[in-house]
């Protein structure tokens, strides 16, 4: 039905999946989803997508080029996908932000992916190993959460990309005799640059491509690839890469202003960790990545510290993790040795695939996702192609049997997938889901607040935000966050209790600190902030920043020499704080020390971070009060260019005209 199984190596190389097996693998693979065109946005798909009115313009394809992954509101994140945010807003544009068109586009992809899956695995497979691999591949329940979640489909997008580089330069070594040529090298330099635009982990995909090159081909292939020809033949498009990856850092710095995720954007259990403390936590969490890529039965929105639990040595599951690991890519290193590398070429797929995402090398903003074993779950495919292929040796009855199991697997995993997509229908349905899944997980429970209070529930939001800390009290950001929602509910003496022991437990946090200080001010009064910030032993982590809440204790207190005797030292601490040095300018106006102020309101400015109308409006009473109404009027005019709808300049306004 696909193509005869009798054909030689070298025809099985050459084969083509018929048109036929190509319409059962995006069948299979777009059929399940097919429900999720109903659905609205959830979840990343919020602030990535329907609320980031950036996109949302026709400048917006401009502009994804030139900003962050996640809106500025949302805090850094520490990624930059420009493809993917191109296409996101090219889709809003085009359908004005029909979420039917975007979750159109996200199984329309898949389907396209598991069909490249199906053509990659035909080059080195006979087709029907092939397509049983990319049935399995379209089937698998892991990929929901990046097909029925839109801005899931980054991962398509890189895998889909991925993909196509190795088919270009695997062809390339194919039919090309001697170096490589530039028409091939450009290709595949592109379609690098698209996968690395649309997901960071794509920049393993050099590694992939050199890797399958040197192995996924038959046995006795007659354009076999020894590791010295790969590296000479190929050194333009390694060359290439190297250039492309490069500007991509280039343009990641240009951005995001750094190379690394900053510590907040780190996954809550990593915080601080070595990498031999990430080794032993993320080796224990590879019995249950196996599961997720091999037969996943049950799946979850988030894997958090209660799933994948922080080890700092080793642990039995550790080790027994590492022994089997090392054991099967023994078994797979033997047999490549007695000339069938393709199965040491699916191992080492999976490894380089999840490799970025492992927290290993370089710690994430996740523990574990779903989606991030998008690209690794190619190289399961991979290695099921193969099986089935092994097959062709057996009786008659161990073939069907083979054929039979194979059959199942799909079955079920379609099965799974038709049950799991209903699940991101919406916010409430998946969160919930979370914590069916882990009841001992705070992150559902923060996530469903959240949802909670953009729909006005802010009373039911509160009691899941303490769910939430209640489960993870250790959490910091989570602790901020419920003590900031309870000093807006009037449960201020609530809130002092959790930033008090949120701030024992985060000693080092300047975020916990101050947090901690201002509701110590509102709570207790002045009296208690000045003792507590003048009376502390050591490094006080709120850094110079305290001086701002000292200073706001000493006005409420109605002492106006000691608010700029505060602010004196504060500049003196951190002369580089253009905003320190702008409150020490207002106090020493407000003492009618102009002289001073105006060194210091100069020194703020001479930083180029103040914003103007800020800088002008001080400068205008500066003057007025030193008697130049000349420059005061000079410097108002600044200010209303600055800011039109500052009503507070009316009153200078008022002044200057009687003068």
């Amino acid at each position: 039905m696909f193509v005869s199984a009798s054909r030689t190596h070298s025809e099985a190389r050459a084969a083509r999946p018929s048109a036929l097996a190509t319409f059962l693998v995006a069948l299979v693979a777009a059929a399940p989803y097919l429900a999720s065109l109903g659905y609205g946005f959830v979840y990343d798909d919020g602030p990535i997508i329907a609320d980031n009115p950036a996109l949302h313009v026709p400048a917006g394809m401009l502009i994804a080029w030139r900003v962050a992954y996640w809106p500025p509101e949302w805090g850094r994140a520490g990624l930059f996908r420009p493809v993917v945010q191109f296409i996101y807003a090219l889709l809003w544009n085009m359908g004005g932000g029909s979420a039917l068109l975007f979750h159109s586009y996200a199984v329309v992809l898949y389907a396209v992916c598991a069909v490249a899956v199906l053509w990659m695995l035909a080059r080195a497979l006979p087709v029907r190993a092939a397509v049983i691999g990319a049935l399995l591949f379209a089937a698998h329940p892991l990929h929901v959460e990046s097909v029925a979640n839109v801005a899931g489909s980054a991962e398509t997008v890189a895998s889909l990309a991925s993909i196509g580089c190795v088919m270009v330069i695997l062809r390339a070594f194919d039919e090309q005799n001697g170096v490589i040529g530039w028409s091939a090298v450009i290709r595949s330099a592109l379609l690098l640059a698209i996968a690395v635009g649309a997901k960071e982990s794509a920049a393993t995909v050099p590694a992939l491509v050199a890797l399958c090159a040197w192995g996924w081909r038959a046995p006795g292939d007659s354009m076999r690839v020894r590791a010295a020809a790969l590296l000479a033949r190929g050194r333009r498009v390694w060359m290439a890469y190297v250039l492309v990856l490069a500007l991509m850092i280039a343009a990641r710095h240009a951005v995001l202003g750094g190379f690394s995720p900053p510590d907040n954007a780190l996954a809550v259990g990593l915080e601080g960790e070595t990498i031999l403390q990430r080794w032993w936590t993320m080796t224990v969490a590879w019995p249950l990545v196996a599961h997720l890529l091999l037969l996943p039965t049950r799946l979850s929105m988030h894997y958090g510290p209660t799933t994948v639990p922080p080890h700092r040595g080793p642990t039995a599951i550790a080790i027994a993790a590492i022994v089997t690991f090392a054991a099967m890519l023994a078994a797979a290193g033997i047999i490549a040795r007695r000339g069938d590398r393709r199965p040491l070429v699916a191992i080492v797929w999976v490894v380089l695939a999840y490799l970025a995402a492992s927290n290993i090398l370089i710690p994430t903003g996740q523990l574990l996702a779903e989606r991030t074993l998008f690209c690794a779950s190619i190289g399961v495919a991979m290695l099921g192609g193969w099986a089935i292929a092994q097959t062709a040796r057996a009786s008659i009855a161990e073939q069907r049997a083979g054929m039979g199991l194979a059959a199942a697997l799909v079955l079920l995993g379609a099965f799974g997938t038709i049950v799991r997509v209903p699940v991101w229908s919406s916010e409430e349905r998946l969160f919930r889901s979370g914590i069916e899944f882990d009841p001992a997980a705070f992150y559902p429970y923060q996530m469903l607040a959240r949802a909670a209070g953009r729909h006005g529930d802010n009373v039911r939001g509160l009691a899941l935000l303490g769910d939430a800390y209640d489960r993870y009290p250790a959490g910091e950001s989570l602790a901020l966050e419920y003590a900031q929602h309870l000093r807006t509910s009037k449960l201020g003496e609530d809130a002092l209790t959790v930033l008090r022991a949120a701030s024992s437990a985060h000693p080092a946090s300047q975020a916990v600190r101050l947090a901690y200080l201002d509701a110590l001010l509102d709570r207790r009064g002045p009296d208690s902030v000045i003792a507590e910030i003048e009376n502390h032993q050591g490094r006080d982590a709120a850094g110079s920043l305290r001086y701002v809440l000292l200073a706001h204790a000493y006005g409420a207190l109605e002492r106006p020499d000691s608010v700029t005797a505060v602010y004196a030292r504060a500049v003196a601490e951190d002369a580089n704080d253009p905003g320190l040095r702008f409150a020490y300018a207002t106090a020493l106006h407000a003492s009618h020390r102009d002289l001073e102020a105006q060194r210091e309101l100069d020194g703020a400015a001479a930083s180029g971070a103040m914003p103007p109308a800020v800088r002008y409006s001080l400068q205008a009473r500066i003057s007025l009060a030193r008697g130049d109404s000349v420059a005061a009027r000079i410097a108002l005019a600044r200010a209303r260019a600055a800011a039109p709808g500052d009503t507070s300049l009316a009153t200078l306004d008022s002044t200057l005209a009687v003068r």
